[in-house]
């Protein structure tokens, strides 16, 4: 079994768990259930379940009453709980929206890394659960959940290290013992050749730097045209306008003027990197 499945997960860490990927709305929902099942539903059924016996009512009505006290207690407790991963949302948000390229992305350490790629895919429709170590290292580090299929993910946040066919080798073993659908490895780096033709072969997707600067630009900018909307349905404005991304570092394009040469006063995009990315084209593409 995974790393989750072999381990004892708490109440409060599977409600936790539920609220990052759940809407803003289900906290205050869930926290109103929870109230409601300690101060009616819970005293109901017990006084329901022991009214043949008198033992049994005379053990009931205390622990009823403990209930009916405590509800305000654990409403609040779900209330905190949904607050804090509220705040991990917006953290993990905030951090994807902020990658400018492969430059930002290498600088993340290797958490950091890991909770980008949470984001990342969340954005691309996966449920998304983070089996991390706390360290750097091994095994499964993703699991991704879209309509019954089961996806594992090892993260590698090599900067220029190649990673080799091992890599690759062991989450296949992985995947074929837990018989799921798949598995993806994704590096900040690069995949040797015999990593690539090994893959290739096998359910195995492989998404070095490049192919992962473009995902993130692309999730981006699929917030950036979600045009906002007033409660009727109807357009609240001026729909935003995605911005286009540089094929070669994944930054933004931006519009310049060509201030000498043949071209001189002609519009082109240009990457917003420069000089370090000089990427170009022309900006009626």
């Amino acid at each position: 079994m995974t790393r989750r499945s072999t381990q004892q997960s708490s109440f409060i860490d599977d409600l936790f768990a539920f609220l990052r990927t759940a809407p803003i709305w289900a906290g205050p929902v869930v926290a109103l259930v929870v109230y409601a099942a300690c101060r009616w539903v819970f005293p109901w059924v017990l006084s329901l379940s022991t009214s043949g016996s008198e033992f049994a009512r005379g053990v009931a009505q205390p622990v009823s009453m403990f209930l009916f006290r405590f509800a305000p207690f654990a409403a609040a407790g779900v209330v905190l709980i949904w607050l804090a991963a509220e705040v991990v949302k917006r953290t993990d948000r905030r951090r994807l929206d902020q990658q400018t390229g492969a430059g930002s992305i290498r600088d993340l350490d290797w958490r950091e890394f890991e909770l980008l790629l949470c984001e990342a895919f969340r954005r691309q429709g996966f449920v998304v659960e983070h089996t991390g170590k706390d360290g750097p290292d091994g095994g499964v580090d993703l699991i991704l959940n879209k309509a019954g299929g089961i996806t594992l993910v090892q993260c590698k946040h090599w900067g220029a290290r190649l990673v080799g066919v091992r890599v690759v080798r062991e989450l296949l073993g992985v995947v074929s013992s837990e018989g799921v659908q798949s598995g993806i490895v994704v590096t900040s780096g690069q995949f040797s050749a015999d990593a690539t033709d090994f893959a290739a072969k096998n359910p195995i997707r492989l998404i070095d730097g490049q192919e992962l600067t473009q995902m993130i630009s692309k999730v981006r900018a699929s917030v950036r045209t979600e045009e906002p909307r007033t409660g009727d349905g109807s357009p609240a404005g001026q729909a935003m306008v995605a911005p286009q991304m540089c094929p070669q570092c994944g930054a933004a394009l931006v519009q310049r003027t060509a201030k000498r040469g043949a071209r001189a006063g002609s519009v082109f995009l240009g990457c917003s990197q420069y000089p370090k990315c000089r990427y170009t084209r022309d900006s009626l593409r």
